[in-house]
């Protein structure tokens, strides 16, 4: 993956992980379309920070799940339409409330949580997993897949063969850098620690505080 010609080591650095998640699971995966709705779960971390940045030049119908207020309001400034504090609203409430459905859904939380996503989701809609913070199992009632016609899926990159993982990058290198070059995205930087402060860069992680993703500098340059 070359080096964007607007962005440092540090910068850059922050982009596989990310931009490869998002792009697969939201592009390949859910066939995210043009001006559709999505909802994104933890819209404050590296993931979430890395979908609202790139989708808001897709759509104007962002909407995600934060832990603080001060994360939420950092999501909306990032690019989001809305920002859920899960810990205040039940984010199923809140759809209804507003009689709003989503198209996709990116999730990481899983758990309890799939019975509110597939309520919430449109006609056709696609749910994507991409890891089980809150647990690997659910129960569901099916009929809301099927009167809906929904498709439930999840991925992981790290189990990928590396042709299909090249793949990826070469879809991302062609989608996502131009974006980057032309400043309609930039990876969002909570803090970079030197290689010798590693245990102050996850003390700043387990506290979980910080939107976007924490930069470990190898060369011991900020």
């Amino acid at each position: 993956m070359p080096l964007p010609k607007n962005l440092n080591l540090h910068e850059a650095g922050c982009l596989p992980e990310t931009t490869l998640t998002v792009f697969e699971n939201i592009f390949n995966v859910s066939k995210f379309q043009r001006d559709e709705a999505i909802l994104i779960h933890g819209g404050s971390s590296g993931i979430g920070t890395t979908a609202i940045s790139i989708l808001k030049n897709y759509t104007k119908n962002i909407f995600v799940t934060a832990g603080t207020s001060g994360k939420c309001k950092s999501c909306i400034e990032l690019g989001a339409t809305d920002a859920i504090n899960y810990k205040d609203t039940d984010f199923e409430e809140y759809f209804n409330e507003k009689k709003l459905k989503v198209d996709v859904i990116l999730d990481m939380v899983g758990g309890d949580y799939l019975k509110k996503n597939l309520k919430i989701l449109n006609f056709k809609g696609r749910l994507t997993y991409i890891a089980a913070l809150g647990g690997i199992k659910a129960e569901t009632n099916l009929l809301h897949i099927m009167n809906k016609q929904l498709k439930i899926s999840g991925s992981t990159l790290r189990s990928r063969s590396p042709s299909e993982k090249g793949n990826i990058v070469d879809q991302v290198v062609k989608e996502i850098w131009p974006l980057i070059e032309n400043d309609k995205y930039k990876p969002t930087i909570f803090e970079t620690f030197n290689m010798s402060d590693a245990n102050k860069a996850h003390e700043v992680m387990e506290k979980s505080d910080h939107t976007g993703k924490i930069v470990l500098s190898i060369k011991g340059e900020k």
